[in-house]
């Protein structure tokens, strides 16, 4: 549903994680990024740079380290958070909507450990080949 959503605003599906990231605090680094969404690095630089040429972010320079550069919003990007997150909050509550609210609640706390968790294991597993190479 929210897909449809976001074609209609003529974005891409995979914006939406990106976005949601940056609404929550604008001017990660494409790292930081990549680990709040938990895609990996090269998907997240296809992703930045359409974001890019679609006007919703830009990069700046980090002012302390000239190497990394912060992913910023513009203001269109901006924009979209109020009536994104109307659609993905009503979309929720049709999702949710005969279920009590503790047992949704357990549910995005199990998820949220799940997600932890292969997090993790994906950290160690590029570490461990990041120290093969």
């Amino acid at each position: 549903m929210l897909n449809s959503v976001l074609a209609r605003e003529g974005l891409k599906a995979g914006y939406w994680y990106y976005l949601r990231a940056l609404w929550l605090e604008d001017g990660l680094t494409q790292k930081q990024l990549s680990d709040r969404t938990n895609v990996a690095e090269n998907t997240t630089v296809v992703m930045i740079n359409g974001m890019v040429a679609d006007g919703l972010v830009e990069r700046r320079q980090q002012l302390g380290d000239r190497r990394k550069q912060n992913i910023v919003l513009t203001e269109p990007g901006r924009e979209l958070e109020t009536r994104l997150m109307h659609h993905a909050t009503s979309i929720n509550g049709l999702a949710s909507a005969d279920i009590p609210a503790d047992e949704v609640a357990i549910c995005l706390s199990v998820l949220a450990r799940v997600s932890r968790n292969l997090a993790a294991e994906l950290r160690l597993r590029t570490e461990a080949v990041a120290c093969d190479d």
